[in-house]
């Protein structure tokens, strides 16, 4: 029984070393993805909370600004 385990591990550390960018790439361009559209909607919501308050046109560079230092 050990020999399989052996002879498995094996088998995956040759090839891990050629799967795991194949698995991670993806996974990290996802993330990043994610994580901008996340901003663009918090940004989308703001924009539109401050515009029903004021009932008038938004700075976005402004708010942008205020975004970034909030974070």
């Amino acid at each position: 029984m050990d020999d399989v385990y052996f002879l498995y591990n094996k088998r995956m550390y040759n090839y891990g070393i050629i799967l795991m960018p194949i698995a991670i790439i993806p996974m990290v361009i996802i993330l990043y993805c994610c994580n901008k559209m996340a901003k663009r909607r918090n940004f989308k919501r703001i924009e539109h909370i401050l515009h029903q308050m004021r009932r008038s046109d938004v700075n976005k560079e402004l708010l942008e600004k205020l975004l970034e230092e909030a974070v």
